[in-house]
């Protein structure tokens, strides 16, 4: 097992630690990977965009912090396997598993879909999410403990009018964590989901671009219509995600197992 390099500090809430991180190039997931990182934690990054993560990896690693990292797709259930293998093998155990990966699509309408791009979004979002939390899940059962966060979104609880298969894929990630948090429970396992409204990510930026395309609108004008929405006033930092998904990772959150989050601004009261 190799030697890590950890912050110093007795209060550090995920010293010594291994979180494996999904979707940690950039975005929620490299902001995560920070916080987590600041708090003590031994970091295995995963990401199939191999020139964004190799980035990220060379800008942490000044800060002289020992990450591993993979480039990996989570649509794969072997490539999974090899991962989690890999980290037991070179970390000794994962403690963490934040399962950050997802793809928004390309499609706004809901008729203008096709199958191609229906079975790419739930294949990143909802299969890929399963294979970690079943494989990792395993993993954890077996020593007796574990948290698990996933990423959703207050799509995965709306009806909407656009990114169709988005928003169903992330309802499945919804019903996923219940279904294995109570697996997991008698194991000590906890599993929660995180559900995010509007970010400022390149995700976001996405959607505004396609938007603007398909209404012929000014750019930035859904953008600045969904903030109109949000109660706060504002889109959500990554790094908002970032500090409730460190609240779901360490002990602060023990007795808290089976919930989905909302970080939404009010955006979505329930």
């Amino acid at each position: 097992m190799e030697r890590q390099i950890i912050p110093s500090g007795s209060n550090l809430k995920l010293r010594g630690k291994v979180a494996l991180v999904t979707g940690a190039a950039k975005g929620i997931g490299r902001a995560v990977t920070e916080v987590f990182l600041e708090e003590g934690a031994v970091m295995v990054l995963v990401d199939i965009d191999k020139r964004s993560l190799n980035k990220t990896v060379m800008e942490l690693n000044q800060k002289s912090y020992d990450i591993d990292f993979m480039i990996s797709d989570v649509t794969s259930s072997e490539k999974v396997d090899e991962v989690i293998t890999r980290t037991v093998r070179k970390k000794g155990a994962i403690d963490i598993l934040f399962n950050g990966a997802g793809v928004l699509g390309e499609t706004p309408g809901f008729f203008e879909t096709a199958p191609e791009e229906w079975e790419h979004v739930f294949s990143v979002n909802a299969a890929g999410c399963f294979y970690y939390l079943q494989k990792v899940g395993l993993h954890m059962r077996e020593r007796g403990k574990g948290s698990i966060i996933n990423v959703s979104s207050i799509a995965g609880k709306e009806g909407r009018t656009s990114f169709i298969p988005y928003g169903a894929s992330k309802a499945v990630v919804i019903n996923l964590t219940w279904s294995a948090a109570l697996v997991l429970a008698p194991y000590g396992v906890r599993v929660n989901a995180i559900c995010p409204g509007p970010v400022e990510t390149g995700m976001w930026d996405k959607v505004d671009r396609i938007m603007t395309r398909k209404k012929g609108s000014p750019e930035k004008t859904a953008k600045k219509e969904r903030i109109k929405q949000i109660p706060l006033g504002r889109m959500a930092s990554p790094s908002d995600i970032a500090e409730t998904a460190l609240f779901l990772a360490s002990d602060s959150s023990s007795f808290i197992t089976g919930q989905t989050i909302n970080v939404c601004g009010g955006l979505h009261p329930s």
